[in-house]
């Protein structure tokens, strides 16, 4: 067997949705993201027979900045002595047994 299955479902959203930041990108304290709260709204209808009516105001979309305050996340993995040792030998061996572990 060349190669691990990887047996994660795709519904495991967390892995997926936080992508790793280097501290030297990071952007401060906050994480701030622009979210829309309503739709804009406004649609007017008539049963007017004379094809006259009075139109409804227009009413625009509602929008706030959510602000959340950054923290640390940790995930402790464990890897046997023998699989360590040998793959303390060879980059190659060394990435190939820590594949599933770091990401």
């Amino acid at each position: 067997m060349d190669k691990i299955e990887n047996l994660i479902p795709d519904g495991v959203k967390l892995l997926k949705l936080v992508p790793y930041v280097e501290s030297a990108k990071e952007i401060g304290n906050f994480y701030n993201q622009p979210v829309q709260l309503t739709h804009e709204h406004g649609v007017t209808y008539s049963k007017a027979d004379n094809g006259a009516f009075d139109l409804l105001d227009a009413v625009s979309a509602v929008f706030k900045n959510a602000q959340l305050v950054g923290s640390q996340m940790l995930i402790r993995s464990a890897m046997g002595y023998e699989a360590a040792a040998r793959a303390s030998n060879d980059k190659k061996a060394f990435v190939k047994a820590t594949s599933l572990m770091v990401h």
